[in-house]
């Protein structure tokens, strides 16, 4: 079923002290103005291994204090998938994501307990129930990580941590590094990349890399498994995107 993708004007813009990504370029011609605080970042996306050939699609992530949303918008202008992460100070609370292409509904939720991960597909609903890291990620976390731990990594540093991966119900340890001989480093960008702790799981999921900017420490664009899938055939696959972020509110030099 088509979902309708609300326009620019009817998104309310968010506020947030925080620094983050987004990817995607909407077709619009004004926006409200920003306060100091505001985020909205917004870009496309291409099918990985193209060059910016083959555009699935365009994305927008917008933050209001502890809550960050986002959705992924094909070319036909239908919503692939929408996602929100709601904050605990500097932890999770929720993450969820709906993929409309599959109906699966996921996610995880932060409890005195523990982690419990909740996903619905074709009708069945499955939970489990994991012991909580102290360091855990999902979704964008993994973003504002890295300008946290900026110097560490660029110092040459690895990093290890538990990333959720909600259509699992479980987490999975991952590692981030700086990767030098990526090619879209450059003067003026840093490319991080992020695998899977394990030789075992590292055979079915590949990495992912992260290109920042030097200077401003913003993230330009993510290179990897993406939260969309489409159907092929009768099947569901998900896709190797390239998301390349293509304008932010305020701009970098306007940010506090």
């Amino acid at each position: 079923m088509k979902k309708h993708c609300p326009s620019r004007r009817e998104m309310p813009m968010p506020r947030v002290a925080v620094l983050v990504t987004g990817l995607l370029t909407l077709a619009v011609t004004t926006h409200p103005q920003p306060t100091v605080q505001d985020r909205w970042l917004a870009g496309r996306y291409y099918r990985l291994g193209t060059s910016r050939g083959e555009l699935l699609g365009r994305w927008e992530m917008s933050m209001a204090d502890s809550v960050w949303t986002s959705q992924y918008v094909s070319v036909n202008d239908s919503v692939a998938v929408q996602d929100t992460l709601r904050w605990d100070g500097d932890r999770i609370a929720v993450y969820a994501y709906e993929r409309y292409a599959s109906g699966e509904r996921s996610r995880v939720v932060r409890r005195a307990e523990g982690l419990e991960y909740t996903m619905e597909l074709a009708g069945k609903r499955s939970t489990a129930w994991r012991s909580a890291d102290s360091l855990f990620l999902a979704g964008p976390m993994i973003v504002p990580f890295v300008q946290g731990h900026w110097e560490e990594l660029v110092g040459g540093k690895t990093l290890r941590f538990q990333y959720g991966v909600l259509d699992q119900r479980r987490a999975f340890r991952f590692e981030i590094a700086v990767d030098p001989k990526h090619p879209a480093n450059s003067h003026d960008a840093t490319v991080f990349k992020m695998k899977a702790s394990s030789f075992i799981v590292r055979r079915f999921v590949a990495p992912i890399h992260l290109v920042y900017g030097r200077r401003e420490r913003e993230i330009r664009a993510v290179l990897g498994r993406s939260l969309v899938v489409e159907r092929r055939g009768g099947d569901i696959r998900p896709v190797d995107a390239e998301l390349v972020i293509e304008e932010r509110l305020p701009r970098v030099d306007e940010a506090p």
